[in-house]
């Protein structure tokens, strides 16, 4: 099989009492049939069986009904979208080694300079360029042979600058706000989905719109009215503003409503809570008026997928506007990193807490819960399936590692059915440079291939979502909220503020959200016996509804107490309710647990063992794995690689990780709090730190444990203490932070 390059340069790390510094192996590929090949998740070709499609909240393939299947991946972005094809093909080995199944192309209408996309305007006529769309349309069927499908959106960064009569009104990523307020803008993204969606691809076959690779469609990705839209420095003038508001107020004239004075470039600025109702009115209306019209228009042209979209804030009033669509859809981002220094030289940083730090800030929670990933669990449809196409947490930021983790098991545990991590690689640089091994940081802040942490990330996230090794419960907590009190005043256009309330559930209880007639949000606790039916009607099983009135203060514990008592398992409520009383959030499943005081997160099942955070401060035990470390910070990952329980599985693979610095990377204090990181060179260093690990194996199986390098090639062997079913052994990161446990019985090509 042909060598192909992993796009990053990889070391690795971890914390201990010995602060000493390792450079690590940084060899480009993943060796196949290696501990870090897991090409065999995934089922060839994508399509097998079939077209996918929404069936009871999940998303099933139409050959294969009632087997809910789940997608992980990254979002593909830029020139990686046009690769030449022996490229391509390294690039979809690379992704199905990674264990993806799915993969968001982002980007791929892009009329910059530097990366031209599949569309051109000549004489403000849109057209397919048919060099660009021949690179991408060979990286999709080189994609499909691999077991990999691509989420999509019809309209990104089609730019109608180049259009003249839409011109003045907004350009760059700000023309998706045109596609919701003027027919003309329209005509252009129903031109986009013909030429595009209906070009059959010379390497499959098929059409887009008739290939059963597509999981999903967006009409267009992201802006919309729901957040700040506009303003001189997105590309959108005052005269788009000035048709807005007379646009608004003759609609408000329609309904006999007040006029509004102004609409402000975003939502968020008006406090006027009768001026944001009327203002969500108007933007619903137009705005789900034309996402109809776009639906229904991808229908008629064949699309089988799931139509999703309004992938942009959570709010209310948005989650209202995606209770239309066949799918849920959002993204999120954590520790996000924003602010480059001049010439591209590092990065501006603002103080992040790590994923299992957040619950025990106490007082300080509003800072950071509003972007954490478990409470866009609040927000999951009842009978929808939930997409989220973009999330990250970015370099330099310490504890980024926690975001495939959290994704991975709370998604899992949630059920939501889709995750692309963003981005494998955001780059501007050339090919060549993403073949060789760089210093962590050097292209982007959202780079996965750039970065070793997040890439060993990238192995818990997919593991953790797909493959069936946590459970999701049967019953729920359901949140229900009334229309008039999320479309009215000042809940409609507060993104997050609202849900800050249930920030223990996601841990303790599978939730859903419903969209009822009116009311205030209230609690159900769900035996499976609440229907589409009732939440329609607004008449929910009084006999169901937990013992909760609204109440934005409440004490988060005292919530979480009050829905544990509404269940019925004795057994379950008793073991809750010991854990909360310890300061740890116990799923009802008894796998996830959330300890708030010493911030560690902890992944226990069968399958599947790991600890993120505060890895020296475990207090709870397992009865399959028990770690031990002097490490303060650091993630510890165990899981089988031949889906089988632990203590049966031929083939283990573990991950142990704490920290890495590259070659005179420096930072320094910056202003209000932030710190100023600068880019270093090779080599790249790990924190070393050595841990002792007793797992419980199969005695009948004779065993090697090895050090792995980033590539998956074994470079060490460590000994064995078998003791019956109990085996022990020692692991430290002086060669890195991947080791392997396995009967030897697999074939490795070296």
């Amino acid at each position: 099989m042909k060598n192909f390059f992993i796009f990053f340069c990889f070391s690795f790390f971890l914390f201990s009492g010995d602060q000493s510094w390792n450079i690590i192996n940084t060899e480009p590929r993943i060796i196949p049939h290696s501990a870090l090949d897991l090409s065999c998740l995934n089922e060839t070709p994508a399509g097998r069986f079939g077209f996918v499609k929404a069936e009871n909240g999940e998303l099933v393939f139409e050959k294969r009904p009632g087997v809910p299947v789940k997608f992980y991946g990254a979002n593909n972005n830029w020139n990686l979208n046009f690769l030449p094809h022996n490229y391509a093909e390294s690039m979809a080995e690379t992704y199905s080694r990674l264990g993806y199944n799915v993969l968001r192309l982002h980007s791929h209408d892009s009329m910059k300079e530097w990366s031209p996309g599949i569309f051109i305007y000549t004489n403000g006529i849109l057209e397919l360029n048919c060099v660009q769309l021949d690179k991408l349309e060979y990286l999709i069927a080189e994609l499909k042979k691999r077991g990999i499908y691509i989420v999509i959106d019809v309209f990104h960064l089609i730019d109608f600058i180049h259009v003249p009569q839409l011109a003045e009104y907004a350009g760059s990523q700000e023309s998706k706000i045109l596609l919701q307020f003027l027919p003309e803008a329209y005509s252009h993204w129903q031109r986009a989905a013909d030429l595009w969606l209906s070009h059959v691809n010379p390497y499959t076959g098929l059409a887009l719109k008739n290939d059963p690779v597509v999981v999903s469609v967006s009409p267009w990705n992201e802006q919309h009215m729901g957040g700040t839209w506009g303003g001189e420095r997105t590309g959108s003038t005052h005269k788009l503003k000035k048709f807005l508001l007379k646009d608004c107020n003759d609609y408000l004239a329609q309904k006999n409503l007040n006029r509004l004075d102004d609409i402000p470039f975003s939502i968020y600025d008006c406090k006027d809570p009768d001026a944001i109702t009327r203002m969500v009115l108007y933007f619903s209306d137009r705005t789900l008026a034309v996402y109809e019209k776009m639906k229904n228009h991808l229908k008629s042209m064949g699309i089988k997928a799931p139509i999703a979209g309004f992938n942009y804030v959570s709010m209310y009033m948005v989650d209202y506007w995606r209770s239309f669509a066949d799918a849920y859809e959002t993204h999120l981002y954590f520790q996000y990193v924003k602010g480059r220094l001049p010439d591209n030289r590092g990065y501006r940083i603002h103080p992040y807490p790590r994923l299992s730090e957040v619950l025990g800030l106490a007082s300080k929670i509003k800072g950071h819960i509003n972007n954490y990933y478990p409470l866009l669990a609040a927000h999951q449809p009842f009978d929808k399936p939930f997409f989220l196409t973009e999330f990250q947490d970015c370099f330099p930021i310490k504890g980024r590692e926690e975001a495939g983790l959290f994704v991975g098991a709370i998604g899992a545990y949630q059920g939501w059915d889709l995750a692309n991590r963003f981005a494998f690689s955001f780059t501007q640089q050339p090919l060549e440079q993403l073949t060789s091994a760089v210093a962590p940081g050097t292209r982007e802040q959202f780079d996965i291939s750039g970065d070793p942490m997040l890439w060993l990330s990238e192995y818990t996230g997919s593991l953790c979502f797909r493959n069936n090794y946590i459970t999701s419960p049967a019953n729920s907590i359901l949140i229900a909220t009334g229309k008039d009190f999320a479309l009215t005043g000042l809940p409609a256009a507060n993104a997050w503020g609202y849900f800050e309330q249930f920030a223990y559930l996601p841990h303790l209880f599978r939730l859903q959200a419903a969209f009822i007639p009116s009311g205030k949000p209230a609690l159900y606790y769900n035996r499976g016996n609440i229907t589409r039916e009732m939440i329609s009607s607004g008449n929910l099983p009084a006999s169901d509804r937990i013992p909760y009135e609204y109440n934005r203060s409440i004490d988060l514990k005292a919530l979480a107490e009050l829905c544990i008592k509404a269940g019925d398992n004795s057994e379950i409520k008793t073991r809750q309710l010991s854990w909360l009383a310890k300061n740890v959030l116990c799923s009802d499943t008894a796998e996830l647990f959330y300890d708030i005081s010493n911030s560690v997160f902890i992944i226990d099942t069968p399958f599947l063992y790991a600890a993120s955070g505060n890895i020296a401060k475990i207090a709870v035990s397992s009865e399959r794995v028990v770690f031990s470390t002097e490490a303060d910070k650091g993630m510890f990952f165990c899981v089988s690689l031949d889906r089988k329980p632990l203590n049966e599985s031929s083939r283990i693979l573990l991950l142990f990780l704490t920290d890495i610095r590259a070659k005179n990377e420096r930072t320094e204090d910056g202003e209000n709090g932030t710190r100023l990181y600068f880019k270093g060179s090779l080599p790249v260093y790990t924190k070393y730190a050595d841990a002792k690990i007793s797992i419980q194996l199969n005695p009948d199986i004779t065993y090697s444990c090895y050090t792995l390098a980033m590539s998956g090639k074994r470079i060490r062997t460590l000994p064995l203490d078998r003791q019956g079913k109990l085996t022990k052994l020692g692991i430290d990161t002086t060669d890195g932070f991947v080791f392997e446990i396995t009967d030897g019985k697999e074939s490795i090509s070296y």
